[in-house]
């Protein structure tokens, strides 16, 4: 019950945040950073313990680190990472061809992650619920031979520095194949 009450939930959120739109942007950008074959270390990753996890979706292999402040499972084809402290504040990682979201207040950049091109977008003043800072909300990475791998924060508890940083975390390490 509790996992179809967080369906729910999150389904009715991409459905508000695609309400109103009337120009959907796709995030596939023309410009971008030249891209490092350096992998990018977390910043203070011993302040947030984590272990590698791997899940298998039907376009590939998800593999990266897990902190523990998360509880992680497959929904569908989604890995769904939940903030233990507040389980309607999650992390959803997933493949998709062509991910799109509301263009209104938009702010986005190209930046290379773990040697892979992303776009990543924030909105101003946090007007999804989210911090608002210069956190992420959104991040795409353009994978070789596999559709674009989505990282997409839902929930209102993402002003958390420490959620923040697991976040970070589990992008500056993920991986595809």
């Amino acid at each position: 019950m509790k996992q179809k009450k967080l369906w729910l939930i999150s389904l009715a959120f991409l459905m508000v945040l695609s309400a109103g739109c009337t120009d959907k942007k796709t995030v596939h950008a023309d410009e971008t950073e030249p891209v490092s074959e350096e992998t990018v270390i977390p910043e203070e990753p011993e302040t947030v313990p984590a272990e590698e996890q791997s899940y298998v979706l039907s376009e590939g292999m998800v593999t990266f680190l897990l902190p523990e402040i998360f509880d992680a499972k497959i929904e569908g084809e989604r890995i769904v990472l939940s903030y233990k402290e507040s389980p309607e504040t999650v992390l959803h990682i997933f493949f998709d061809e062509l991910f799109g979201v509301c263009g209104t207040g938009l702010v986005s950049r190209n930046k290379p992650v773990n040697g892979i091109e992303t776009f990543q977008g924030y909105y101003e003043d946090g007007q999804y619920g989210y911090s608002g800072d210069d956190s992420w909300e959104f991040t795409v990475m353009h994978m070789e031979n596999l559709p674009d791998l989505v990282l997409l924060k839902m929930g209102e508890k993402w002003g958390d520095e420490e959620l923040v940083k697991a976040a970070d975390i589990v992008l500056n390490s993920v991986k595809a194949e």
